[in-house]
């Protein structure tokens, strides 16, 4: 009986020994969360090599999400709410900055492993990523 026993209970709801407690307090970071992190090396440099060719061969899985450029708001017809010049401008410079990130940085950080590309039907949108 939760009343009259000698365990704790949790809010009344379940025993206070099955409250999940995580190993890092909030609001920080446990990068074990899955508890499948390798067990150091002893060097740092050797480490981080080895975490680099995780993320490289596919492990880490990136979600880039992108919102249209300005556009023009007056009309309430989608076909007619086109980017402004302020807009395809920005459609431009976030374009070159997506070739960079899937082109890599040096040896060392590779290309970007892009699998697919999702795009709202919006004319904005569709504007924005072409």
């Amino acid at each position: 009986d939760k009343t009259t026993g000698t365990e704790e209970w949790y809010y009344n709801l379940f025993p206070k020994r099955q409250l999940y407690e995580p190993r890092v307090p909030y609001p920080l970071w446990d990068n074990d969360w899955d508890h499948r992190k390798p067990i150091s090396t002893g060097d740092a440099n050797l480490d981080r090599e080895h975490q680099r060719d995780v993320r490289k061969r596919g492990v880490t899985k990136h979600l880039i999400l992108i919102r249209h450029g300005q556009y023009d708001e007056t009309d309430k017809n989608d076909e007619k709410r086109i980017l402004t010049a302020l807009g395809r401008h920005q459609a431009e410079m976030t374009g070159k900055r997506l070739a960079r990130m899937i082109a890599g940085v040096n040896e060392k950080f590779g290309p970007c492993n892009v699998t697919k590309i999702r795009v709202s039907n919006l004319t904005r949108a569709k504007e924005t990523a072409d």
